[in-house]
């Protein structure tokens, strides 16, 4: 029990907060609920948060490097080879 009041920062003697009061009804539904909701966000933390990185990195930054490639390549490269460049990367991309 103490090790819980450290770990969500309660109070003793202070309002306590819904997932406190779920937990200590213990076989009611809510109670049951918090902690299988405890349980599944220990469980899956690492995989919700790779999860969140690599839409943030197909969202955000996929894009920005495309541009940057292609940017590049029509500077420098004629555009034959671009397009040659440009469905090999989107092909890169689709295979992960």
């Amino acid at each position: 029990m103490q090790a819980l009041r450290v770990l969500f920062g309660l109070k003793l003697k202070k309002s306590r907060p819904l997932y406190y009061k779920a937990y200590r009804k213990g076989s009611s539904l809510e109670g049951i609920v918090a902690a299988l909701f405890l349980i599944v966000m220990v469980a899956f933390w690492s995989v919700i948060r790779m999860a969140v990185v690599r839409i943030i990195y197909q969202i955000v930054l996929m894009p920005v490097f495309i541009s940057m490639f292609v940017y590049h390549w029509l500077i420098r490269i004629n555009h034959k080879t671009v397009i040659v460049k440009m469905k090999t990367l989107l092909i890169l991309i689709w295979g992960q």
